[in-house]
């Protein structure tokens, strides 16, 4: 059919224009910026009160623990030492995340299967001078993608906003989340009691790489992003 309307001839100039217009398409659309942005935080704050921050190192340590923070794309990756001579039992079911805007979101940990994500998971026991080493992810963030034939699986939200082509949205990420706390409610049982820590964080830096033109900068509440 195509042949009797246009011919040979008449096809291949179709052809080339659609060509040049997919060229001219992505060409707008690769010289536009791009920020890949993340978040990291300090440890500001523990309750109770009774150990030692080092706010350097995103320590705390009282007669107990010694626990060692991360905050990272997804969650918060952790090291817990028990100090004591007693086991300590971390019910994982406890724990939550309470996020920038005071909700607080259950958890789940490393090697809990994401389609099991809103089950019970099993308590983990902490030997005497021993450590641990895990990963709390929001369970909300945990979602199934499906892209047809460009396949499917499970996968997680960051904590923050990480991508924008839109230098005020970047901008706005700034203003927002910058200075704002996050915490984590983490109860801990040993023989004896129950000790209840809530691990605080706050919100400090602000780390942009930036695609067309290419440069890496870091934001915080009093230095701003440079102006080119």
């Amino acid at each position: 059919m195509y042949n009797c309307l246009f011919g040979d001839w008449g096809i291949n100039q179709i052809m080339k224009k659609l060509l040049l217009l997919t060229l001219i398409i992505l060409s707008f659309t690769s010289c536009r910026t791009k920020y890949f942005c993340t978040f990291s935080s300090s440890i500001v704050d523990v309750q109770p009160a009774n150990g030692i921050i080092d706010t350097s190192k995103n320590k705390y340590e009282d007669e107990h623990i010694e626990i060692t923070w991360t905050m990272i794309e997804r969650g918060f990756a952790f090291k817990l030492f028990n100090k004591s001579n007693n086991p300590l039992i971390i019910d994982w079911n406890k724990i939550s995340y309470i996020n920038t805007d005071g909700v607080s979101e259950s958890i789940i940990h490393t090697g809990v299967k994401y389609i099991k994500r809103y089950e019970q998971q099993q308590s983990s026991t902490i030997p005497p001078h021993a450590s641990i080493v895990d990963i709390l992810t929001p369970a909300d963030n945990v979602y199934y993608y499906n892209y047809g034939q460009f396949g499917s699986g499970w996968s997680e939200k960051n904590l923050f906003p990480y991508y924008t082509k839109n230098t005020e949205e970047r901008n706005s990420w700034k203003k927002y989340f910058l200075g704002k706390s996050v915490s984590i409610y983490f109860p801990l049982q040993t023989n004896e009691q129950e000790i209840v820590y809530t691990f605080i964080f706050k919100i400090d830096r602000m780390h942009v790489i930036q695609h067309n033109p290419d440069k890496k900068y870091i934001a915080t509440e009093t230095q701003d992003f440079p102006l080119k």
